[in-house]
């Protein structure tokens, strides 16, 4: 799976000593750091108080996703909504970002939300209009400052049947399917593929790194050991893309797991506490 031209933002917050990130995507790289990290603050502004007073946001991240170690870090001191509890870092409001475009969706998980807008029963207080105008503002910031998510390549992903599995000499395997369904990808590009239901040669079976040869056959980059292929398989490809937020949905109340403890490693989505 390449690399794509965007810009990823990270925001890690902190409740109760126990840390958890979110990741915001910007389409394209020709924004420079600092007008990135100027956009990303007008955000993270605006999310923050959709959480209580009880959560911060301490740091945010900025990375390039097609260029190693371009990486910037900064320290802040955003604040929760005054007067408002947090709910607890195991309870989060799901929220989906919808595209327009593929009508494809991704999933935000909204944790220290006030805990006056979850009733006892686990259920969203959608009557709480101080909460939901804060819930807006954070929306529309999005829509308005151009920021997105990375889901499937409705166009660029496809999947096909195997015809034919075989080591080479030096340990790595060609994949032959049965119809030429890398056409139009480069020979030599280096592709991630998913291979499943292959009979004999198993240990081929799963995620694999591959270069592509031609339309029809590619080969895997690292060795595997295998036994001689016998029938069957499947092979499945899918390409990332940037897709632009346009809606949203506070579906529902959901539990998640403390998780394992933060040393400022931001990029997880689980909360972790933090040292």
């Amino acid at each position: 799976m390449p690399l794509l031209d965007v810009t990823k933002v990270t925001f890690s917050f902190r409740l109760n000593s126990y840390g958890w990130t979110e990741n915001y995507f910007r389409d394209g790289v020709s924004e420079s750091f600092e007008e990135v990290f100027s956009k990303a603050e007008a955000l993270a502004a605006k999310r923050i108080k959709v959480s209580g007073v009880d959560t911060t946001l301490p740091y945010i991240k900025i990375s390039r996703e097609n260029a190693k170690r371009d990486v910037k870090a900064a320290g802040y001191n955003y604040f929760g909504s005054t007067g408002k509890g947090s709910e607890p870092p195991q309870v989060a409001i799901l929220m989906r970002r919808f595209a327009l475009l593929g009508g494809l969706n991704a999933s935000v998980y909204l944790r220290g939300i006030w805990d006056a807008v979850i009733s006892d029963g686990g259920e969203i207080d959608r009557g709480n209009a101080a909460w939901l105008g804060a819930y807006s503002t954070f929306t529309a910031e999005l829509v308005a400052g151009n920021w997105g998510f990375i889901a499937r390549n409705l166009t660029s992903s496809f999947t096909g049947a195997v015809d034919g599995v075989t080591q080479n000499a030096n340990g790595t395997v060609n994949i032959e399917a049965k119809t030429p369904i890398f056409v139009g990808i480069a020979a030599g590009t280096l592709i991630k593929i998913f291979l499943s239901g292959i009979q004999g040669a198993v240990s081929v079976n799963g995620q694999q790194v591959v270069e592509v040869i031609d339309g029809s056959n590619v080969k895997t980059k690292n060795r595997i050991p295998m036994f001689p292929y016998t029938t069957g398989g499947k092979i499945s490809h899918t390409e990332p893309k940037w897709y632009k937020d346009d809606t949203f949905s506070a579906v529902r109340v959901v539990e998640r797991k403390p998780g394992r403890p933060l040393y400022l490693s931001v990029g997880r989505r689980g909360a972790r506490k933090l040292s």
